[in-house]
Order: C-alpha cells, then sequence, then structure tokens
C-alpha cells in the first residue's frame, strides 16, 4: 500500500488539475493577495491567475486589474509571481474611475471569458477581455476603447503593464535609456519578460509604440488618438513559460507578427572538451545606442 500511496502522490506532483476551473472568494496562490470574498481565481493546466473584484489593487489601481499569477512548474505550484498584470488607457491606471465590474461572460471546462468593465475620465468606456483555455499557457486579452463624450483625447499612451514580484524582467530593449518617454524606433521584439531560472512570463503587444520600465516593472503602448465615438481593439497575449528562456516567448512573438525564424542546433562543450548538460546559448544584437545588447538565450539539454 505504501508503493501505491507513494505512486499515486508521484503522479499528482506531475499533473494539474485538467481543464479550466473557477474559484471565487480568497485566491489560493500562495502569498496572493486576492483574499476578498468576491475576488476570481481562474486556473488551467499551465498557470493560475486572480482578479482583485474586492480586495483593492496595489498602487491605487481601479478593481479589476490581475494581482496574482502562479506557474504549474516540475510538477507543483509556484507561489505568487506577479504584482500587477492591467491595461493601462494612458501610461498608468485607468484614474479618474467611477464604475468597475468583473463579469463571468463563458465559463467551461474548455474556456472561460472573464470581462472587465470601466470608465476612464468619464468619457472613455474600457472593456477588457480576458480568456483561459484548455491545454494552452497563452492568456489572451483585447481592451475596447470607447469615447462616448464630446472632447478629443490625443496621443493617449494606451497598452499593458506586467509587474513581478520576483527575478529579472528583460525587453525590449533596443535602447540603454531607463523610465518614461521611449519611443519604439528598432526594437529587438515587441514582448516584455519576467523571468527566474524556473519560470518566464511574456506580455506580446504588436505594434507598440512607446514603452517605459524600471526595476520590476515593464509597460508597453501603442499611442491612440480617439475622437468622439470613436472606438480601438488593442489586443494582447500574456504567456506563461516553466523555464527561464526566451525561445518559446520568441517563437510565439514572430508567429504573431508573421515573421520567419530559423534554428540555431549544436553542441556546447567545455573547455575541456566535454559536452555541458544544461548550456544556456546567448545570443546578441548590435543596437543604436550601444553594441552587442543582449537579444535572446535558450536553455539547451
Amino acid at each position: 500500500w505504501s508503493f501505491l500511496l507513494s505512486v499515486v502522490f508521484s503522479l499528482n506532483l506531475q499533473a494539474a488539475e485538467p481543464g479550466v476551473q473557477v474559484r471565487k472568494g480568497p485566491t489560493d496562490i500562495v502569498n496572493g493577495i486576492a483574499l476578498a470574498d468576491d475576488d476570481i481565481t481562474v486556473s488551467n493546466e499551465f498557470y493560475k491567475i486572480a482578479f482583485a473584484v474586492g480586495t483593492t489593487p496595489p498602487w491605487g489601481v481601479p478593481h479589476g486589474s490581475i494581482v496574482d499569477s502562479a506557474l504549474f512548474v516540475n510538477g507543483e505550484w509556484t507561489d505568487n509571481r506577479t504584482a500587477l498584470i492591467d491595461f493601462l488607457p494612458h501610461g498608468w491606471s485607468a484614474w479618474p474611475s467611477e464604475s468597475q465590474q468583473t463579469h463571468i461572460v463563458e465559463q467551461s471546462p474548455d474556456r472561460v471569458v472573464i470581462q472587465i468593465t470601466r470608465d476612464y475620465d468619464t468619457n472613455v468606456e474600457l472593456v477588457t477581455t480576458y480568456t483561459v483555455t484548455s491545454g494552452s499557457n497563452i492568456l489572451e486579452v483585447s481592451t475596447r476603447m470607447t469615447n462616448r463624450g464630446e472632447k478629443t483625447y490625443e496621443d493617449l499612451l494606451a497598452g499593458y503593464s506586467l509587474c513581478t514580484l520576483s527575478g529579472y524582467m528583460f525587453g525590449p530593449w533596443g535602447t540603454v535609456e531607463r523610465g518614461y518617454d521611449q519611443v519604439a524606433e528598432e526594437w529587438f521584439g515587441d514582448y516584455v519578460l519576467g523571468y527566474d531560472e524556473h519560470f518566464a512570463m511574456a506580455v506580446h503587444y504588436p505594434g507598440f509604440t512607446d514603452f517605459a520600465w524600471g526595476t520590476g516593472w515593464r509597460d508597453l503602448y501603442r499611442k491612440q488618438t480617439l475622437a468622439p465615438g470613436d472606438t480601438v481593439d488593442l489586443a494582447a497575449w500574456i504567456q506563461f513559460e516553466d523555464i527561464g528562456s526566451t525561445a518559446e516567448v520568441m517563437r510565439h512573438n514572430l508567429a504573431l507578427n508573421e515573421k520567419p525564424f530559423g534554428t540555431v542546433s549544436g553542441v556546447v562543450r567545455s573547455t575541456e572538451g566535454t559536452a555541458v548538460d544544461v548550456p544556456v546559448v546567448i545570443f546578441e544584437k548590435a543596437a543604436p545606442e550601444a553594441q552587442d545588447m543582449l537579444f535572446a538565450w535558450t536553455v539547451g539539454e
């Protein structure tokens, strides 16, 4: 019996619960902050995310943002890796905002759709839709901005923010400058990455024009002008990986942009000629402001 129990325990560590699961109330993500009775946690076989419906998000962000996330790595769930994932209407959170509502608009073992409705500056309606699909490590996101007022909003920095709790951050690079007002000219990719040795979490935002960054956070924006009655749809993809490598993130980013790519293969050897079991292969690329900047890396076998 002890042998059978050990086999069952081992199997439980090797696979997350199948399908998409929804939990209402305090999140089960370890060290998560979404602890209100009306908070919502959604999970599939690869990741968990928790929405702050009743919990107050950090930095005064309106209700409805993702404040917790976990990844399924080596047969176990990690603790919370995220401080915030959210849509930003103009370089920061959706304040002033008078109304925030969160709805589960579709729920099945195959797919769950969460919709966050907010207002920005009274006139702009923001509807952000998150889609979690069974068997996919990609969280699909789309925000519809509609100007229902009488004034024109010029040059809104509309986009998505990724704020992590641990590890490191990377991208979009092509510059060594830090802070706000970074304008896209020639980037290495339209994604940002949070990672450590055992996980990677990326936000893909094709077509971004501006970005801002600091320790533990990255924002990607697309500059938008909304005249009265205008509507714009802004799509992004959040990717969760169980290893600290850019390889699969870059593969997905290139596919989103319909760009070709190739494969580099070979054997990494030590100075003594011994094959390295788990090599890290680093790629560099020249940038306008600095030479040979880190472009990508992959963990081999």
